[in-house]
């Protein structure tokens, strides 16, 4: 049993060659080079080797703190034994995480300068050191207060703010709370409230803490005197040696690897272990200190590493240049070779060596067997290229830890973006150590920009080849591989310009299928399709190189050739041609149906003025005039025979329909996400011995007028099966087909609802998207749906005649995607883009979409990954008579391994509000929603301020709606605003507490309105080259924009051209500041923070508070850049300060001619430089400048100035009232610019430089 207290390690025993890992924050500080240079020399006592790793930083809340990822490379079941060096880590949770990994791999854990749990600690004993100071400073210096500064909140932390409370009370001293300080309280010290004396748990802290009493004009130590703790005191660049504790490390490491051969040994011994330290008085406490370094060594010494890093950067720089143009991995080898410090070898990973489009962060269960490649080696023995397992950490690893010098890994890393490792081994490495960490981060830092570059050109590329192909899909018809519409016209257009160099007939003639509606309702539209497809085929086959082919849609097809001879002629052999092809397939075919067209020609002899879509459209227009004289010639009375319907089989089906004999098969309908069953489709089949096609079934009744029959029994037989069967359609959907032009009548509705109501909410009626209906069959059908709650689905959606405009005409719930679509989609490109955008185009209107026909895996794990919510095919289940409650378990893991497999691609995943009043936002990201769709009158969305959401809000089209933000923090989609609000749309933003939108901030476009209130604060950030905090981009028109919160609105931007309120071009309402305060920073190439770049920029600034900063080559504070402006800015402060390269301007527009600002009861601070700065004004003339009751400081400085008014003096100037402050540093200075007898003046007290004779 052992001893509490103590820690004992089983299963180990002591070996020669044992591993021992060393983990250090730093290596440039000297103290982690002596804790490294310790270890290796005492592992060396007991044959132990020791591999020595440094984390990659990030930097996060203002602070850089270590990131553990960056150690992906440390393998714990590789070491025997790890020891962490706390000393110098900025942040605690980094250790946490390193001691709980180290402990789930049964790794024995050593902790040096800090106490933990799961580890042995070894410690400074200071204890002594700090009574020994205490008491010094109470006696020797007579301190009546001591205050206690500590940096983390740690074990060792409330040991020592314990012990010091203590020494307190046994000097009969009370303790007051403002006595303990943190380090980040430092820098709030006043002068009056500064102590006397001060102990500081850390080095650092004090040193920070003299620099801050100095800067308070308090003198060390004649003012206060203060003492560390951290044993820094040899640290000979500080200008005063420091009063401290010193450490015995060398003591400290020997003691730490004595207990690790004990545990080795496995022999009991205590969690903590303390090693006494020395106290060092010296000149921060007035004391004098022994071992003074000679200033000419420290000034020697600090001019050696000047050098070095002078060297080192001197070595390293352009290096990011000198990659970009290099192509192939081989050059980049030889650039890091020229660069690389002596003793290093870098290795970067496999997925870098053959291309550059790594994953941007490594998972946490990486796999060490993953390959890594030395890229460059300064060493004598060459391992350039060679290859080993992450495993491994580096080539010939247990020869390099044999040797004297120790191994030291230090990551190559940017960001979150880790791309491999040095590897030092230098028996001079102590020299060097300083200036290596700076090496590795320049070295990840050129790395990730080449990435980058690579990224981007490839990037370019795949858009290049993406545009190609979309001008392709644009001119081709995706189902048939045609011409379309568009392609067409542009080539007969090029067929009309041969006719008129040749003089030459022009020949256009146009098809359809006779019957295809016949098709469609008996056969099913996969039929039609195929019809369709086929007859496209069959017209491709029959013309030469002189034809050009087009679908133009549904049925329609065009064909066009040219002729110098007969065209009468031409046409019969065509036509002849292509009519016996269609006899001889519709011989051979097994088709139950035969293709027939419809036909119609056209010719002409073309000249310049000959308009081609009035020629097409008189050519079908012919046509539908043959086709409704054909159907009218046809009989059309009941009993009409069909070539394809036996005597027999009529009769039967006829009998089936008088008995109501017709069952249903189920298919099940899946959740793409889940795998579980969602819905059914009822598809119909006969009760009799033999079965009968319900093609057939439908093809009779189409003949016998009985086709409403059919509707009303599968309405009434198929709930009528639902409500036989609750328990295995509880929850799910049922999908009815219904049979185009045959909805039940309002009498037969009403008593399936008598019976079956109960079952509407999960009734889902299909009609298919070919069969447009009519306006009043539309309204009868969408009131059946309103009344009754059932839900629609678009059957065959993309059959060929898809229409996105009905989509928007019936409003579906389900989209049912055609199955010619979903047919081998994992490998047909085109079909993806058609998928892809049907799928997106469904999601941004709130409808679900559905994949028919899923037939393998592969087309399951497209469909999938393209986002489509639910699936039907052979691959889930087959229909069957009886109803399949659960899936094959194979088939639903199968669907989760898809989900799982694709969860790292970028997917949009549309939220639309249904009502709610709130709407929060860390749950919609953690279900990874990237868009919210805002369509209620009334909305708050709750945030958290800790936790940005990758979220984008759109604002729906012709609505009024007001949006509260509440703690919202989000973070712009690719390229989307934050917030887009529809056209035609007004939005209230009431703002409650702080917000935060990172990226193009609020769209305002043309025509719609935003106004702001509440009290909550807004802060806008972004970095693009097109970016804006509220209205629009450099381009685009924004609508109206009234600011009225009483918080605090900041806008910070950085771009090539940004654009802080306002947009391209405004409306006449303008923008209108009422009330609040509000920060504007814009830096870039064009810059403009309140108005627009063209046209009249109206602008309203009332009751608020604004100042804004832009630094930029051209910018224009509130005005416009190239348009006039109607400023007005009355009861308020307005600070104004930038600087434009070439062109500044504070209120006006450095192009735009006339315009003016007027000024009440306000005061108007602007300073600008530039080389040409317009304070208040413009260039081009017609300024007018109204002031009363006010102030104007203005301040300019540049080769062109103007203070007030217009540079080439067409200006009007009008001051009553106030106070002028204007000092102007120009070659050419212009205080007013306007003509004397349009500058009035009247009780202004001014102060002017240069003076003005203008005022005296």
């Amino acid at each position: 049993m052992l001893d509490r207290g103590q820690i004992y390690f089983t299963g180990l025993r002591y070996m020669k060659n044992k591993l021992i890992g060393l983990i250090s924050a730093h290596i440039y500080e000297e103290d982690s080079v002596r804790i490294i240079e310790y270890i290796q020399m005492f592992a060396r006592r007991y044959d132990y080797r020791v591999v020595n790793f440094v984390p990659g930083t990030l930097y996060k809340d203002g602070k850089t703190i270590e990131d553990s990822k960056s150690l992906y490379m440390l393998n714990f079941n590789k070491l025997d034994a790890l020891i962490i060096d706390a000393e110098y880590f900025a942040s605690r949770a980094f250790i946490d995480e390193i001691v709980d990994k180290a402990k789930k791999a049964s790794l024995p854990c050593f902790i040096l300068n800090e106490i933990y749990e799961d580890g042995i600690s070894i410690i400074s004993d200071d204890d002594m050191a700090f009574a020994s100071i205490f008491m010094h400073f109470l006696g020797q210096h007579k301190a009546k207060k001591i205050a206690f500064v500590s940096e983390k909140d740690t074990a060792l932390t409330n040991h020592y703010l314990d012990l010091y409370k203590k020494l307190l009370i046994e000097s009969e001293l009370s303790f007051e709370p403002n006595m303990h300080i943190r380090a980040n309280q430092i820098e709030d010290i006043k002068k009056e409230d500064a102590y006397g004396a001060y102990i500081c748990m850390e080095d650092a802290s004090a040193y920070k803490l003299m620099s801050h009493l100095d800067s308070l004009g308090l003198s060390i130590p004649s003012d206060a005197i203060i003492a560390g703790l951290s044993g820094n005191a040899d640290s000979f660049y500080k200008k005063k040696k420091l009063t401290t504790c010193l450490r015995d490390r060398k003591a400290m490491c020997e003691l730490t690897i004595k207990c690790i051969h004990n545990t080795f040994e496995e022999i009991p011994q205590d969690k903590i272990f303390k090693v006494p330290s020395e106290t060092f008085f010296s000149d921060t406490c007035g004391c004098i200190s022994s071992g003074r370094d000679d200033a000419a060594d420290v000034c020697g010494r600090l001019i050696e590493q000047i050098d070095n890093y002078y060297k080192i950067d001197a070595r390293l720089n352009n290096l990011a240049d000198r990659l970009m143009d290099r192509e192939r991995i081989e050059e980049v080898a030889n650039v890091l070779n020229d660069v690389n410090e002596n003793g290093c070898f870098i290795c970067v990973r496999n997925s870098f060596m053959q291309d550059i489009f790594m994953d941007e962060q490594l998972p946490d269960g990486m796999n060490f067997n993953d390959s890594f490649y030395v890229i460059a080696d300064s060493g004598k023995k060459k391992r350039l290229w060679k290859s080993f397992d992450l495993s491994e950490l580096a080539p010939d690893l247990n020869k390099l830890l044999n040797k004297e010098e120790p191994v030291i890994i230090l990551p190559i890393t940017f960001g979150h973006v880790q791309y491999g490792y040095i590897v030092i081994h230098d028996k001079n490495f102590s020299e060097k150590c300083h200036r290596i960490e700076h090496f590795a981060k320049t070295l990840g830092s050129a790395l990730n920009c080449y990435a980058w570059d690579k990224r981007i050109r490839f990037a370019n590329r795949q858009r290049n080849m993406a545009d190609d192909e979309l001008l392709l899909l644009r001119d081709r018809d995706i189902f048939t591989g045609m011409f379309n519409s568009a392609g067409f016209y542009k080539q007969l257009e090029k067929v009309k310009e041969v006719c008129i160099d040749n003089d030459e007939s022009l020949i256009l003639m146009c098809f359809d299928i006779a019957g295809l509606g016949d098709i469609n309702s008996i056969y099913g539209h996969s039929e039609g399709d195929e019809a369709i497809h086929t007859f496209g085929k069959i017209l491709q086959e029959n013309v030469t190189s002189d034809y050009i082919c087009g679908h133009i849609g549904s049925d329609e097809f065009v064909i066009a050739t040219h002729t110098a001879g007969n065209c009468a002629l031409e046409i019969e052999a065509f036509l002849t041609a292509l009519d016996a092809y269609l006899e001889n397939y519709n011989m051979i075919s097994s088709k139950e149906y035969s293709i027939k067209i419809n036909q119609a020609y056209l010719t002409v002899m073309p000249d310049k003025y000959t308009d081609l879509k009035m020629f097409m459209d008189e050519a079908f227009a012919r046509k539908s005039t043959i086709k409704q004289s054909k159907l009218k010639s046809c009989s059309s009375r009941p009993g009409a025979s069909s070539e394809n319907i036996s005597d027999e089989d009529r009769r039967n089906i006829n009998v089936i329909l008088d008995d109501n004999k017709l069952t249903y098969a189920f298919q099940p309908i899946v959740d793409a996400r889940t795998g579980e069953i969602f819905a059914y489709e009822a598809l119909m089949r006969t009760a009799t011995p033999t079965p009968i096609s319900p093609f057939k079934i439908l093809e009779v009744a189409s003949m016998d007028n009985r086709l409403y029959e059919i509707e009303y029994f599968t309405m009434f037989n198929v709930l009528k099966i639902v409500s036989e069967n609750k328990d295995k359609f509880k929850g799910r959907k049922i999908f009815i087909n219904s049979i185009p032009g045959y909805t039940l009548n309002k009498n037969d509705f009403s008593k399936l609802g008598r019976l079956y109501s109960s079952h509407f909410e999960s009734m889902v009626v299909e009609i298919t998207e070919q069969t447009e209906l009519d306006e009043d069959s539309l309204n009868t059908f969408k009131t059946l749906h309103n009344e009754n709650g059932f839900e629609i689905a678009i059957d065959d959606f993309g059959s060929g005649y898809a229409n996105t405009s009905n989509l928007l005409r019936y409003i579906p719930n389900y989209v049912k995607i055609d199955r010619l679509l979903i047919s081998n989609v994992d490998t047909d490109e085109k079909k993806q883009h058609f998928v892809k955008n049907i799928i997106e185009f469904a999601h941004d209107n709130g409808f679900k979409t559905l994949a028919e026909g899923v037939e393998n895996e592969e087309e399951l794990r497209a469909v999938i990954q393209m986002g489509v919510d639910l699936i039907q095919g052979y691959y889930t289940a087959r229909p069957a008579l009886e109803i399949l409650d659960n899936l094959p378990k194979e088939v639903g893991d199968k669907i989760i391994a898809c989900n799982l497999s694709n969860k790292n691609m970028p997917k949009r995943k549309i939220y639309h509000d249904n009502g709610e009043k709130q709407i929060f936002l860390m749950k919609l990201a953690l279900e990874e929603y990237t868009d919210i769709v805002i369509s209620s009158p009334e909305v708050t969305i709750v945030g958290n301020m800790d936790y940005g959401a990758e979220i984008h809000i759109k604002v729906k089209d012709d609505i009024e709606t007001t949006i509260r933000l509440r703690e919202v923090n989000i973070r712009g989609v690719n390229d989307l605003p934050c917030i887009d609000i529809g056209n035609n749309t007004k939005v209230t933003l009431i703002l409650e507490n702080d917000n935060e939108l990172g990226g193009k901030g609020i769209r305002v476009p043309q025509g719609s309105k935003l106004v702001t209130a509440g009290d909550g604060n807004l802060t806008i950030f972004a970095s693009d080259n097109r970016g804006y905090g509220i209205g629009n981009n450099f381009e685009e028109p924004f609508g109206e924009i009234v600011l009225g919160s009483d918080g605090e609105l900041d806008i910070s931007l950085i771009g090539d051209g940004c654009i802080g309120v306002g947009g391209g071009s405004g409306p006449e309402e303008g923008i209108a500041f009422v009330r609040g305060k509000y920060d504007i920073g814009l830096t870039g190439l064009k810059c403009i923070g309140i108005g627009t770049v063209t046209g009249m920029a109206k602008v309203n600034i009332k009751e608020c508070s604004l100042e804004m900063s832009t630094n930029a080559l051209e910018c224009v504070c509130i005005g416009s850049l190239n348009g006039p402006q109607d400023v007005s800015i009355e009861d308020c402060k307005v600070v104004l300060d930038g600087e434009g390269k070439n062109t500044f301007c504070g209120i006006g527009s450095p192009e735009g001619l006339h315009g003016g600002v007027s000024v009440n009861r306000a005061h108007v601070m602007v300073s600008g430089k530039g080389k040409d700065v317009y304070l208040i004004g413009n260039c081009a003339g017609g300024y007018k400048v109204e002031f009363k009751n006010a102030r104007f400081d203005l301040d300019g400085q540049g080769t062109n100035v103007v203070a007030l008014g217009s540079y080439n003096m067409n200006g009007d100037i009008d001051l009553k009232d106030g106070l002028v402050s204007i000092n102007i540093h120009a070659d050419n200075p212009i205080t007013f610019g306007a003509h004397k007898e349009n500058i009035e003046i009247r009780d202004i007290v001014a102060q002017i430089q240069p003076p003005s004779t203008e005022i005296t």
